[in-house]
C-alpha cells in the first residue's frame, strides 16, 4: 500500500505534550506496542483528509473506517493504537502490524543491500526494486510486514477487495510481481 499524490501528509511527533519522546520506530518492530497513546501527529502538508496514511518513521495512520475493516479481515494480526492529528477531531489510530514474515523471493526480486561500511546493516536490504514474495512462506496472512525489510507492508487480495468495495481512500496499491 501506497499514499495517494494529493493527500495530506501526517508526521509522527517527536513528543507526547509531557514532553515525553515518542519512539517513532515502535510500528515496524511488529510488536505489541504498550506505551503511552494517543500518538500524536502532525499535518505536515495540507490536503484532504484520508483513511489511509503513512508516514516517513514507517508508521501508518488510519481512519476508524479502515480499522474495522482491517480488523474484520486481518483479526489479531494487527492493533490499532489510538492516535491524535494536530486540528482533527477524527478518530484516528496507528496500524500496527504484528506480524512479519521471511517471504520474500531473493532469487526473483530485485533488492539493493547495505555494503560492508554501513556497521551493522551490512548486508540487510536497503531498498527494492522489484519485490516477489513466496506466497507460502506469507503464511496466509491478509496483512504483514517484510521481516527482511519492514517499510513494506503487504496485503491480501481479500483485504485489497474490501478496502476498495469500502471506498477507503489514501491508498495505491502495486501488484507483486509473480517472477
Amino acid at each position: 500500500m501506497l499514499p495517494g499524490d494529493d493527500q495530506w501528509v501526517l508526521s509522527i511527533s517527536r513528543a507526547f505534550d509531557d514532553g515525553t519522546p515518542v519512539d517513532r520506530w515502535a510500528f515496524i518492530r511488529c510488536k505489541k506496542y504498550e506505551g503511552a497513546i494517543p500518538i500524536p501527529f502532525d499535518v505536515a502538508s495540507c490536503g484532504p483528509a484520508t483513511d489511509y496514511n503513512p508516514t516517513a518513521f514507517g508508521a501508518q495512520i488510519v481512519s476508524a473506517k479502515f480499522a474495522a475493516i482491517v480488523r474484520d479481515v486481518a483479526k489479531d494480526s494487527v492493533q490499532f493504537v489510538p492516535a491524535s492529528v494536530h486540528g482533527s477531531d477524527n478518530d484516528w489510530f496507528v496500524m500496527n502490524e504484528l506480524e512479519s514474515r521471511n517471504c520474500v523471493d531473493l532469487t526473483h526480486s530485485w533488492v539493493q543491500r547495505y555494503e560492508e561500511g554501513d556497521g551493522d546493516r551490512a548486508g540487510t536490504i536497503r531498498g527494492i526494486a522489484k519485490l516477489v514474495i513466496d506466497p507460502p512462506r506469507a503464511d496466509n496472512l491478509h496483512m504483514l510486514r517484510l521481516r527482511e525489510y519492514k517499510m513494506v507492508t503487504i496485503i491480501s487480495e481479500t483485504l485489497q477487495s474490501r478496502l476498495e468495495s469500502k471506498e477507503v481512500t489514501g491508498i495505491e496499491y502495486w501488484q507483486l510481481a509473480t517472477q
